[in-house]
């Protein structure tokens, strides 16, 4: 702390670092640091693995990097694929993580190298995202194991920057607990920075993967309707809170309501395309029985008797990934069973 004295009046300067020292979370600099340990695949080897989808999201962001250095930001049109006759690829399909791989590609990076920084990149923002809409709640301990749950989990550890190389599934969940964090922030304290945060992360959100787009968007919006109910159903039943709070806290769900409508309309540009000229492309081909069979969704539900069986105790899908079984684990539904218990106890 340093002490100068200026027109007669004692005045106190402290370091700039010492102010960000106060601001830094300890809680989300030991989750980041924790996670980094997801990231060593990455550190021992070069390049990519030889994943199911790798390839396409490379030549995608290689396409969308030069449509960049010819001065068009967003493009439809992927020119050079199908030997040069083009395809309509952005214009059908969320293009958030290519236009990040294009930003990293001003920085010197190529696709690959592009790629490889985007799996860090959603590592720590999954983890730092669930670690702050945890601790609102269980608090700093609580956001720590959350986030460490939910980066180490084995779909969004290994399935889709490796197995899969669905890099832009990926990074919608890798966004979506950050989107969670700003709207809980908005419902809980309000105020114009966290609706715009949280509106401008939704829109962000809905370009990012088509199917996670849906999903996670009506989850949102579930969640903020079921949030408000609770906490009205809980003023309620408190005497001693006054009417005037119930008022408050019923405005603030209708402004996440409103940050939802926001968002879905800041991506109105991607989806309204897409729903107006869906016939023009014959996208059942893809997720019908007449087509690839293995993107067909009916055909992924798994028998209740299946999914709470007990693990083998010789996995060959371990082995050769040829074998999938289909379970979920007795730890697994064992804590689920657990925590709907409980949420009937607290509600």
């Amino acid at each position: 702390m340093m002490l100068w004295k200026r027109g007669g009046f004692l005045l106190e300067s402290r370091p700039m670092t010492q102010k960000l020292l106060k601001q830094l979370d300890p809680g989300l600099l030991i989750t980041l640091a924790l996670c980094s340990f997801a990231l060593w695949p990455l550190l021992y080897r070069p390049g990519l693995p030889n994943g199911d989808d790798v390839l396409y999201h490379v030549f995608r962001a290689s396409e969308m990097d030069r449509t960049w250095a010819h001065g068009v930001l967003m493009p439809r049109w992927a020119e050079t694929f199908y030997t040069g006759y083009g395809a309509p690829v952005f214009h059908y399909y969320a293009s958030l993580t290519y236009y990040l791989t294009s930003i990293l590609a001003r920085l010197g990076l190529d696709a690959v190298n592009g790629m490889r920084a985007l799996i860090a990149l959603g590592t720590w923002m999954g983890a730092a995202g669930m670690y702050g809409f945890t601790r609102a709640y269980a608090g700093k301990a609580g956001g720590v194991i959350a986030a460490l749950c939910y980066a180490y989990s084995p779909y969004i550890l290994y399935t889709e920057p490796y197995s899969r190389g669905a890099y832009p599934e990926m990074m919608a969940f890798a966004l979506f607990p950050l989107v969670m964090w700003s709207f809980s922030r908005l419902l809980r304290r309000g105020g114009i920075k966290a609706f715009t945060l949280s509106a401008v992360g939704l829109g962000a959100l809905i370009i990012t993967h088509n199917l996670m787009a849906l999903v996670l968007t009506g989850l949102l919006a579930a969640w903020v309707v079921s949030y408000q109910l609770s906490v009205i159903s809980f003023q309620l039943k408190a005497k001693s809170q006054a009417l005037t709070a119930n008022n408050q806290h019923f405005r603030k769900g209708l402004f996440g309501l409103l940050a939802v409508g926001v968002g879905v309309g800041l991506a109105a540009y991607f989806w309204l395309p897409v729903v107006r000229e869906g016939n023009a492309a014959h996208l059942n081909n893809l997720t019908g029985f007449a087509g690839v069979s293995e993107l067909d969704y009916r055909r992924f539900f798994v028998p209740l008797n299946h999914l709470l069986a007990h693990s083998p105790r010789a996995d060959a899908g371990a082995l050769n990934g040829l074998e999938h079984q289909l379970n979920l684990g007795v730890a697994q539904w064992v804590a689920a069973g657990i925590g709907v218990l409980s949420t009937g106890y607290l509600v």
